[in-house]
């Protein structure tokens, strides 16, 4: 059984020898078994190299081109761009420029501000418009604020001088002193002419002295006052000097009054001292004239004049007899400077 079983007869075919054993005439002794899985007459025959890849690799390449033309639309892909896909997007791009270009024709020189007729135009509408909406933004607020500034003016104002008292028994009285600061807002109603209202509050003080035979009377009174003054600018020398005609009005916020007085009896010398005899008015009303220098763009020097119609004293409650019937109207001039914002 040795070596009978795989000895072939001598009858057999040589070409079905080769058949079964992968191309080769020799017996298998055992040591290369055929693959149990191939079937068929490509058994055992060793695969060919592959050809060369310069093929694939240019059909691949215009695989890819044909799917990059068909997606590419647009001005930049024109030239590029084959097939059906790209008709629609270069028709579209076509109305457009022809829809520019009949726009166009319509425009003069005299309409280069339009949008229609400024090719800028056409090239901002087809973003998105973030950009230029911001920007638009930022330059309207910066016009309304130099706008603004233009029409209306806000500021503040310190100011200080001197008082003095016109009327009936009005010698006697001395000279005041005064000073007041506030804020005040200017608004430019045409060219040249302005109103300007102001919001003040103001210290006044005034003195009074009088001599009789047997007595010395001396009196103080100290004001503050909550002003309103109202006033028209005219600009005399544009940007420099203006000048100013307008209303005050004065309400009392506080006011206190010490009167003394120093009487020779013959035997000695008496004096007393009385407060609160000698009440002002509530409201003290009368007209200003103003004029105001322009230091620089922020800051204006103004000269103001104030003369009061209404009475200072409250003459009926006045309880000192060398003031009682007195009509006293108030002046009062001062030096102050304006800051403007």
């Amino acid at each position: 059984m040795s070596a009978t079983l795989f000895a072939y007869e001598a009858d057999v075919d040589s070409a079905w020898i080769a058949k079964q054993n992968g191309g080769r005439t020799e017996l298998n002794d055992g040591t290369n078994e055929p693959n149990p899985d191939c079937i068929g007459d490509g058994c055992g025959i060793p695969e060919k190299a592959p050809e060369s890849t310069a093929e694939n690799t240019s059909t691949s390449s215009s695989g890819e081109q044909n799917s990059a033309e068909t997606a590419c639309a647009g001005d930049g892909c024109e030239s590029a761009c084959v097939g059906d896909g790209c008709e629609s997007a270069t028709t579209q791009d076509g109305d457009k420029k022809t829809a520019k270009n009949d726009e166009y024709e319509d425009c003069t020189p005299a309409d280069s501000l339009l949008p229609e007729c400024n090719d800028n135009a056409y090239e901002e509408d087809e973003d998105d418009g973030t950009g230029r909406f911001i920007q638009d933004n930022s330059e309207v607020a910066k016009a309304r604020k130099e706008g603004f500034s233009k029409v209306i003016q806000l500021g503040f104002r310190v100011a200080g001088g001197t008082n003095m008292l016109l009327g009936k028994k009005a010698d006697d009285w001395n000279l005041g002193i005064e000073g007041g600061a506030g804020i005040l807002a200017r608004l430019s109603l045409i060219r040249d002419l302005s109103v300007q209202l102001e919001l003040n509050f103001t210290y006044r003080h005034f003195s009074y002295e009088s001599e009789t035979d047997y007595a010395k009377n001396e009196a103080t009174i100290d004001m503050m006052l909550f002003e309103i003054p109202t006033m028209f600018h005219y600009a005399l020398v544009e940007d420099f000097m203006y000048v100013g005609i307008g209303f005050n009005l004065g309400l009392k916020l506080d006011s206190e009054s010490e009167f003394k007085q120093t009487v020779d009896t013959g035997k000695g010398i008496e004096k007393d001292k009385r407060d609160n005899t000698i009440p002002t008015a509530g409201v003290q009303a009368g007209g200003l004239i103003d004029l105001s220098f322009a230091l620089n763009k922020f800051m204006m020097l103004n000269l103001r004049a104030v003369q009061n119609f209404t009475e200072l004293l409250n003459g009926k409650a006045v309880a000192e007899t060398s003031v009682m019937k007195s009509k006293l109207y108030t002046f009062h001039g001062t030096v102050g400077l304006a800051f403007l914002l």
